[in-house]
């Protein structure tokens, strides 16, 4: 099978005008979960995907960039284990999220795909 580059070779790869912040689930979070179904429990150390989350805003000042969209990445964490929003903590604070979540950033994202992005639900 013959692989065909994206790019020409010594080419600038092509970025996308994002960052990415992916959202490390910590022990908190699996316990909350753990508590509310007991019959199928997930442990910290089985759990191997992390979600990430494209953003804009000023990523000289990440902390700025987490306090704008934790909500929106805390209740999507939550609804990927759980989708009862009436089960979920509250209230949801920055704190809160900091407690439960370890997280990654990154200014600069690559886009290795050949195709258009698009955007989808779930």
């Amino acid at each position: 099978m013959k692989i065909t580059p994206i790019q020409d070779p010594g080419e600038e790869p092509l970025t996308v005008n994002r960052g990415i912040i992916t959202v490390i689930p910590k022990q908190p979070f699996f316990e909350w979960f753990n508590k509310l179904a007991p019959d199928m429990p997930v442990q910290l150390e089985e759990f191997k995907e992390n979600n990430g989350y494209l953003v804009t805003g000023n990523f000289a000042d990440w902390e700025k960039v987490l306090k704008d969209n934790y909500r929106t990445m805390f209740e999507n964490e939550l609804w990927g284990m759980w989708t009862e929003p009436a089960d979920w903590p509250v209230p949801r604070t920055f704190g809160l999220f900091k407690d439960w979540f370890d997280t990654k950033v990154s200014a600069i994202v690559y886009d290795l795909g050949s195709g258009p992005l698009q955007q989808q639900r779930g």
